[in-house]
């Protein structure tokens, strides 16, 4: 049987142990202050082997934390939001969220209280702890940062899209598009708050081995799966765990996802190449029905984060038998077991998600439903239905913003949209599959240029091309590296600011100068070659979204204008909406193509996974043998983060010093009119959890340019002090 407590003592415990007090060891009564105030306990603190015992639950349950005692493994537990404690009497070792903590003094059973050391206590749940000598006084502070609470209502969502989905497997899938109805019916084990704080879901709490090598999940019980219409199909087992592993590592269900899993678990990779056919060798493990166990290769620093990514989500293994090659081509063979329902899908006219009454997390859920409805022109009647209220939210692209903007009623319904870390490029392609008339065996001549890359590199004006974004500052999104600023950061410094990465970061890659001395170079070195000038550059574009085509065209006369059309000769080619990727980069059917990237976890190794041959867009890989050397390297560092990161650094440098990419720009920007809360659903910059809709509250109006600012300044601050709370 359990019994409640409370969940703040464990973090109290580990602070004097920091300090180095020894208290003294004749009786004396010792007293307990919490923020000024004598806290009463039925069990007075102690003195062990130098070390300050003081009860668990007495200084939990005033902290507002709760515990659980679990007689069948004698194990006290503890809860307090985001973080949580485990232990057991009599042992040294202890956990803080997961990770192992040793105890100078076990924990232990006096008068049948629970008593811990103060120093784990402390540092568990960052509560200041100070020892007066003189009045044999435990003072505890704890008054952490309140983040300012998102006010808003339940509601409904509604929009009109242009690209439909090809598949909703998402155990096969790596577009967003796609990702997207996952990422909110499919439960995780971890989720993202809407500050970015990691926190147990679906699993309620875990342990990490010391060795950084065992991951051990104990789920929640009684989240069950749901079909389309509701009906109740099964409970979510720490089995669906491995069924769904299981199927992204066979081979032939050609999941796009499959190398990140196999590039951390235990015999992953060997399961999937066919070396091994016994899948009890891979290290994904159901231990009984609640107890999960992924056991990795090697550490892995960034796992807990990859856990919100797509090729670690649950599902149930006779539901994937049974439905076979149908799972996810609809929402009849799809389940649910996260906030949402699928409860209809008719391919190019409409989607509809309806709120899981059932989710064990509902209180969380404000949108009710979510309705998508297929519109070929999506991009450009978002604005008009988004006044005659039938859409809940529309992208105002530079086109139209200068009318909003004159028009004092719409003026105040426009806000910015954030930049995100999706990042976007110019690839180059090595190994074109584009039609003879746009010369192919010429292009690839001219493509193995330096010479010829470094022209595009240097001769491509970002300023210009990103008008068409941000007419009013169109600087904001511009980024110089491959990895957006702010993505990751080591010792205090932004990953972008390691070197050598720091100054190419500071450069301006935009010079007329650099661009036309290198296409003179290209120009004598390519026409010994045999190469026919003008070069020509097939470049697909998206229709559907309205400021990709005209960049298109900007950049095209940007760049013929600059370098001559006599150099280059610069093909824009329209693509639709629906099955744009596959027409384009996927098949390798461009020669320069603006590309994006988001990264699925926290660690700099996501955005060299584009460049490496194998991967699941291998037509972005790079033909440069130097290059994945140096990505190789930097793989292999796992314990040394400082170093990892470091050499990631000169990998990317190499990569963009090559000019074998042209950094352009982080995703997002831009500006928009909607009825949601910029800041109240989850926020990870990676995985799927910018997807979801959980969270999120309908506002009574939208936030207009100053309330938007003003609201985005308060989510910094409170992002930083929850991150610095919790230790994240």
């Amino acid at each position: 049987m359990l019994k409640r407590s409370a969940v703040f003592v464990i973090m109290l415990a580990l602070i004097l142990a920091t300090f180095g007090t020894v208290l003294p060891a004749h009786a004396q009564t010792i007293r307990i202050t919490l923020n000024g105030r004598t806290l009463p306990t039925l069990v007075a603190p102690v003195l062990r082997d130098g070390r300050t015992l003081v009860p668990f639950r007495e200084i939990f349950e005033a902290l507002g934390a709760t515990v659980e005692w679990d007689q069948t493994t004698n194990a006290v537990r503890g809860f307090n939001g985001p973080a949580f404690v485990l232990l057991q009497p009599d042992s040294k070792v202890a956990y803080s969220s997961g990770k192992a903590v040793s105890l100078d003094v076990p924990a232990t059973i006096i008068s049948g209280r629970t008593m811990v050391p103060l120093r784990f206590v402390s540092e568990a749940m960052g509560a200041q702890v100070d020892w007066i000598q003189s009045t044999s006084t435990v003072v505890i502070t704890y008054r952490p940062e309140t983040p300012q609470p998102i006010t808003g209502k339940q509601g409904e969502y509604s929009t009109v899209y242009s690209g439909e989905v090809t598949t909703m497997n998402y155990l096969v899938t790596a577009t967003t598009a796609e990702q997207t109805p996952a990422a909110n019916i499919i439960e995780t084990l971890v989720e993202y708050d809407n500050l970015g704080v990691l926190k147990p879901a679906l699993a309620r709490y875990w342990t990490i081995s010391p060795d950084g090598l065992t991951y051990t999940f104990y789920l929640r019980p009684g989240v069950n799966w749901y079909t389309h219409d509701g009906k109740m199909y099964a409970e979510t087992v720490a089995q669906d765990f491995v069924d769904a592993a299981k199927y992204i590592l066979t081979s032939s269900n050609a999941s796009k996802t499959a190398n990140i899993m196999y590039s951390m678990v235990k015999g992953a990779e060997d399961y999937f190449t066919g070396k091994s056919t016994n899948f009890a060798t891979v290290g994904v493990k159901a231990l009984d029905k609640y107890t999960l166990q992924y056991t990795l290769k090697q550490p892995v620093p960034y796992f807990m984060s990859a856990l919100t990514y797509v090729c670690f989500f649950p599902a149930n293994g006779k539901f994937l038998a049974d439905t076979g090659d149908r799972f996810g081509t609809d929402h009849k063979n799809l389940l649910s077991n996260g906030a949402y329902i699928l409860t209809n899908h008719e391919p190019q006219n409409m989607r509809e998600f309806v709120r899981n009454e059932n989710y064990w997390d509902k209180a969380n859920v404000h949108v009710t439903k979510l309705t998508y409805r297929y519109n070929r022109e999506a991009a450009n009647l978002s604005p008009e239905l988004f006044m005659r209220g039938e859409v809940t939210a529309a992208t105002i692209s530079s086109s139209i913003l200068d009318a909003w903007l004159q028009d004092p009623a719409r003026k105040e319904l426009v806000r910015p949209v954030t930049n995100n870390e999706y990042s976007y490029w110019y690839a180059f392609n090595f190994n074109p599959k584009i039609s003879a008339e746009y010369e192919p065996d010429n292009w690839v001549k001219a493509v193995k240029s330096l010479n010829f890359r470094k022209a595009i590199f240097h001769g491509l004006d970002h300023i210009s091309a990103l008008l068409t974004i941000n007419p009013y500052a169109p600087e904001v999104p511009i980024i110089r590296t491959i990895t957006p600023p702010g993505f990751v950061s080591v010792g205090g410094v932004d990953y972008t600011q390691l070197p050598p990465l720091a100054s190419i970061a500071k450069t301006n890659n935009y010079n007329r100068v650099l661009a036309l001395d290198y296409r003179n170079k290209a120009q004598a070195e390519l026409r010994a070659a045999g190469v026919t000038f003008p070069i020509k550059i097939m470049m697909p574009y998206n229709t559907g979204i309205t400021n990709w085509v005209n960049r298109v065209q900007v950049v095209e006369q940007q760049l013929e204008n600059l370098l001559g059309k006599a150099f280059i000769d610069i093909i824009p080619v329209g693509f639709a909406s629906t099955g744009f990727l596959n027409a384009t980069r996927r098949s390798g059917n461009y020669a320069l193509q603006e590309v994006n990237w988001g990264p699925d976890y926290a660690d700099p190794e996501t955005f060299t996974d584009p460049f490496v041959p194998g991967n699941t867009y291998t037509d972005l890989a790079v033909v440069d043998s130097e290059y994945h050397k140096l990505v190789t390297a930097a793989k292999a560092e796992q314990v040394d983060l400082q170093k990892r990161y470091e050499l990631f650094a000169k990998a990317e440098a190499y990569l963009i010093n090559q000019a074998l990419v042209v950094p352009m720009m982080a995703g997002g920007g831009g500006y928009v009119a909607s009825y949601f809360h910029p800041f109240a659903s989850s926020y990870a910059p990676f995985g799927t959890s910018n997807l979801k809709f959980k969270g999120q509250v309908v506002l009574d109006k939208p936030m207009n340019m100053q309330q938007f600012e003003t609201a985005y300044a308060q989510w910094q601050k409170d992002r930083t002090a929850a991150l610095k709370r919790w230790g994240q």
